[in-house]
């Protein structure tokens, strides 16, 4: 059977999946979807987009629809996993293991992520020109440093001398 998909609420949109032929055309939650689909059944959709809110979370309900034996049609990204086969799934299972709240890791030995630190050669021109008179605000203007940086390397470099 071949089921389309709009996502819950978008029943006015059932229209664009005139081209996927399906049986019938569900505007339900996802969750509902998936109790319906089973081995052979293909899941027609617009695009991903309509399978979940990210990225990660459309490449895990791609998973499921897999897992459930069923195929799936995005029209306009042009996928078929009926022509395809499985390799969409496969790659999707991966794409669906991203967690992106882990945030960035790190990159190398020194790297321990978070942020990039500051420019130390332009800290090192603010706190000259400070030293030679110009006004906190008109060092770190020039320079392109935030002031609370510009204190606190000016501090550190006081306590290293």
């Amino acid at each position: 059977m071949r089921i389309g998909y709009v996502g819950r609420g978008n029943a006015p949109r059932a229209a664009s999946l005139e081209s996927g032929r399906c049986d019938s055309v569900q505007a339900t939650s996802l969750s509902a979807l998936m109790a319906m689909v089973g081995p052979g059944d293909v899941v027609v959709v617009r695009n991903l987009a309509v399978l979940g809110s990210t990225a990660a979370s459309s490449a895990k309900a791609v998973v499921q629809i897999g897992n459930a034996g069923a195929e799936l049609v995005a029209l306009d990204e042009g996928i078929d996993t009926e022509l395809d086969g499985v390799s969409l799934f496969a790659h999707a299972a991966a794409f669906a293991a991203v967690n992106p709240a882990k945030g960035r890791k790190a990159q190398g030995p020194k790297d321990k992520g978070g942020r990039p630190k500051a420019d130390t050669t332009a800290l090192e021109r603010a706190a000259q020109m400070r030293a030679q008179g110009s006004t906190v605000e008109e060092a770190c203007g020039v320079c392109g440093v935030k002031r609370s940086t510009l204190y606190r390397f000016m501090k550190e470099a006081a306590a290293d001398t």
